[in-house]
């Protein structure tokens, strides 16, 4: 595959982008919340991967507004798939971008969406990694404990004045006992905590703190009795069908949202709510009322 536009591919090159109507104008509605990309393998015989990118709706639901076929998953692959999306629908707006811990999206976000968005590394990545770092990098089980603990707690602490002395506390504590998990944690995370940190998402973004929109997509496309069923070995167009089979059946159930609103939706709601509520100080508390 090769055009006058991809010129910067292989000649070997496979790419293949898919959006529909409908797609587009949900990428339109809702991308100003959060873009939520992720990639997963094992859908085809050719073992291109399969990029997936998610918008959040106004029920709080993780909806695709995009796919991706690819020999290979790199910045140049990735930023065609982007600028075809973003040609579609030159209006819509996106401010954030959510990804792994692997910097081939972002890269690629940010040049076709500009310098100025927000990128939010799904926490969920983010726990594992650290996860792994600490099991393989410290010593003591009761040490690994702590750590994981203190570092969860860096993660959701709100106030970014805390959580930069919680930080520089947390680092000076443990770098003469853990020296290796230290500078492993300095260098990959406590330089950008902007991305990581609860504290530096004070700014709208649909309450989407992972990826798990999309992973459960790629879960759901790879093992659900309607759709793959377990079986690695399909063709690309067999691929196609099954998304697109996928796609209409969430068009069926964005309408029957729009009539019917979940009550996981509304829990979500009041559950943001109520923590918005927990922020306020207690000094701005002037009378408190009990409801039977």
């Amino acid at each position: 595959m090769k055009n006058d536009t991809m010129l910067d591919l292989p000649a070997e090159s496979f790419l293949l982008c898919l959006q529909t109507k409908h797609q587009k104008e949900l990428f339109q509605k809702f991308a100003m919340n959060v873009l939520c990309m992720d990639s997963t393998h094992g859908t085809n015989h050719y073992d291109f991967k399969l990029i997936t990118v998610m918008v959040a709706d106004q029920f709080g639901q993780g909806r695709t507004v995009g796919w991706c076929i690819c020999s290979k998953e790199e910045k140049q692959y990735v930023q065609h798939f982007l600028q075809a999306i973003r040609d579609a629908a030159p209006t819509a707006t996106v401010k954030t971008v959510m990804t792994d811990d692997d910097n081939t999206g972002w890269f690629a976000a940010r040049s076709v969406f500009g310098e100025i968005i927000q990128h939010l590394l799904c926490h969920w990545h983010v726990d594992r990694s650290l996860k792994r770092n600490i099991f393989s990098k410290v010593k003591t089980k009761s040490d690994q404990v702590s750590i994981y603990q203190s570092l969860y707690l860096l993660m959701h602490h709100t106030d970014k004045d805390m959580f930069h002395q919680y930080l520089e506390s947390f680092i000076d504590a443990w770098m003469p006992k853990e020296p290796s998990f230290i500078q492993y944690f300095k260098t990959f995370y406590a330089s950008r905590p902007e991305k990581w940190a609860m504290s530096y998402r004070n700014f709208s973004h649909a309450d989407t703190d992972t990826n798990m929109f999309v992973e459960s997509f790629h879960n759901k496309l790879k093992r659900n009795p309607s759709y793959l069923r377990g079986m690695a070995n399909r063709r690309v167009d067999q691929l196609i069908t099954i998304l697109l089979k996928m796609e209409a059946d969430q068009f069926m159930d964005v309408q029957k949202k729009g009539l019917w609103p979940t009550r996981g939706a509304t829990q979500k709601k009041q559950t943001t709510s109520h923590q918005n509520g927990l922020l306020i100080p207690d000094h701005h508390i002037t009378e408190v009322y009990l409801l039977s």
